[in-house]
């Protein structure tokens, strides 16, 4: 059994890249979850003309219909903020709940530090994957590029085995507090030709089932276990860094976004006189196409564990309480469950 406890510790440290800081701010939580089945009507191209071919295209869906919505705000504030260049694009879809802003969806592109956001014609439901996938199509027909980067702004709920409270994306007017499934999520980016990156700035996507139901939606994914703060994404950083590099591959831009996360809130606790104001962050950038392998892996090993309860018990839960757990107590993380293992 503990050559089994050797091999995940060292197959879950190479597979996942993760950064972590230190205490917590805790500001987006996970809301309802169900599936969509059905998907709406697709909302109405802008009437853009195709945009010459980029090396990357940032395919942003900001589902702020919830108490988020001023962060959105800010974060396109940031994009705004960053540089500009023909070899990356920056495409937005974003519907808000704000007394200053017109409660429906807009789309557009965000360039030369200017939003150019046009009204979808009412208030889109932002938790169906029908309306996700005619987002990822509309921005690859119109914006087209050799890469594509999917962020995913609202609040997550991660994985849960009460599936009224897994998912991604809350849209209160639409659909109170569901969230999209994470299959939904699946679904949408495969049925638009999936995407290179996908980053959930949202709280509690850094997941290995979440990683799993997405391994042929993307190749990377960059997601936190731990709740997000709620400024989210340096979004100036990442789009910065990518148009200094715009050449660089996806597992190489995963790597960055991740070191720019971290980095954006090692400087703002470095600022920060009063600690309980401080974040703890966690990040990681995940390779989706070694998941097949690791996935088998996990199922081999949970059928050692089956089989060892009733001599080895009382050292399994010691390591389950050992390693580190975030916003819900029955989430652990694996790799400090698979280094404790390992050392007993």
């Amino acid at each position: 059994m503990k050559a089994v406890f050797f091999w995940l510790k060292q197959r879950l440290c190479t597979a996942i890249t993760l950064t972590c800081l230190g205490t917590m701010l805790v500001a987006c939580g996970g809301g309802g979850g169900g599936d969509s089945s059905t998907p709406q009507p697709t909302p109405p191209n802008n009437g853009t003309t195709p945009a010459a071919r980029a090396k990357w295209t940032y395919l942003v869906y900001m589902a702020a219909d919830n108490n988020l919505s001023e962060f959105a705000t800010s974060d396109i504030e940031e994009m705004m903020a960053a540089k500009s260049s023909a070899d990356v694009q920056v495409v937005v879809q974003v519907e808000q709940n704000s007394p200053r802003i017109t409660r429906e969806t807009r789309r557009g592109t965000i360039t030369h530090g200017k939003a150019n956001l046009t009204s979808l014609g009412g208030d889109v439901d932002m938790t169906d994957k029908g309306n996700l996938a005619a987002f990822i199509k509309w921005g690859k027909q119109n914006y087209p590029a050799d890469r594509y980067v999917l962020m995913l702004w609202s609040h997550g709920g991660g994985w849960k085995a009460n599936k009224s409270s897994r998912g991604v994306l809350q849209d209160e007017t639409s659909a109170g507090d569901s969230l999209m499934s994470v299959q939904d999520v699946a679904w949408a980016a495969q049925d638009a030709g999936g995407v290179d990156i996908l980053n959930f700035d949202a709280c509690l996507m850094g997941m290995y089932e979440v990683a799993y139901e997405l391994r042929k939606a993307a190749k990377v994914l960059v997601a936190s276990e731990e709740v997000t703060p709620g400024t989210g994404a340096p979004y100036d950083r990442l789009i910065n860094h990518t148009v200094e590099n715009p050449s660089q591959d996806a597992v190489t831009l995963g790597k960055t976004m991740v070191t720019d996360f971290a980095d954006f809130y090692r400087e703002q606790n470095e600022k920060e006189i009063d600690e309980s104001k401080k974040s703890s962050i966690t990040i990681s950038a995940i390779d989706l196409s070694r998941m097949d392998s690791l996935h088998a892996k996990v199922r081999e090993s949970a059928a050692v564990f089956l089989n060892a309860l009733p001599t080895d018990r009382i050292q399994l839960e010691a390591s389950v309480a050992a390693s580190t757990s975030y916003k819900y107590p029955n989430n652990h993380d694996l790799i400090g469950f698979a280094l404790d293992l390992s050392d007993t």
